[in-house]
């Protein structure tokens, strides 16, 4: 074997070693910080975690694979990644983003407390093509109640806003998970014709198999309800 070829090798090595170091470093965040992360749904294509952190409370190195984090008060953390380089990410209050899988420890470098809801992706991604069309897009039929927070090929993050007596006629969604920002209690009428209400409460949460369905808020006060639509079907 020439020089080259052993340097070559060399270096793949330390490369497959650098490897095997991140994956040893990187965590659960739930195991890392149980104080901190709180797991708030999970199944085979989801994990859904409310993390709280204090100024200046610190999580461990951990890893995420792709996921989305909605914002339910303002904030600034701090982030190191696995390589040292360090960057600060901040939201608003009502404001999601998207994260490619990382590894990292992270820090609320903000003067308040911070809590945010973050919503991984278990499934390896597929491609473009494959995604999920939307039949009876709610954002198209009702644009002064359901707006887009954030989407990508993978996942499309949208909010309902209604007052008393605001509805919604009949539309669909895709594989997706809701949470409740403030108590509301909602009528549905699923495309079959049946009708469930539900009082939502702050912090509720839930799982939907994709379903089609025209909504109504039956409560006295306005509700906020957002929507993770995973837009790749279920893997087979």
């Amino acid at each position: 074997m020439n020089t080259r070829s052993n340097r070559a090798c060399f270096v793949s090595s330390l490369a497959m070693g650098w490897v095997f170091t991140l994956g040893a470093m990187a965590q659960d965040e739930a195991k890392v910080a149980p104080t901190a992360a709180k797991t708030l749904l999970e199944n085979s294509r989801v994990r859904v975690m409310e993390v709280s952190l204090k100024p200046g409370e610190k999580v461990g190195t951990h890893s995420h694979p792709d996921h989305v984090v909605y914002f339910l008060t303002d904030g600034k953390i701090k982030e190191t990644l696995a390589d040292g380089k360090s960057n600060e990410l901040s939201g608003k209050a009502g404001e999601a983003k998207g994260m490619k899988a990382v590894i990292h420890s992270t820090e609320n470098v903000g003067t308040a407390p911070l809590r945010g809801i973050v919503v991984e992706l278990k499934e390896p991604a597929s491609s473009p093509s494959a995604a999920t069309p939307v039949d009876k897009d709610p954002v198209k039929l009702a644009p002064d109640q359901v707006k887009v927070l954030f989407e990508n090929e993978r996942i499309r993050v949208i909010q309902g806003r209604s007052k008393p007596g605001g509805k919604v006629v009949m539309h669909s969604h895709p594989d997706s998970v809701s949470y409740a920002v403030n108590d509301v209690k909602v009528k549905s009428t699923t495309s079959d014709g049946k009708v469930t209400e539900k009082a939502w409460k702050a912090g509720d949460i839930s799982w939907n198999d994709a379903w089609s369905h025209a909504v109504e808020n039956v409560g006295t006060t306005e509700g906020s309800l957002v929507t993770f639509e995973l837009k790749e079907p279920k893997k087979k």
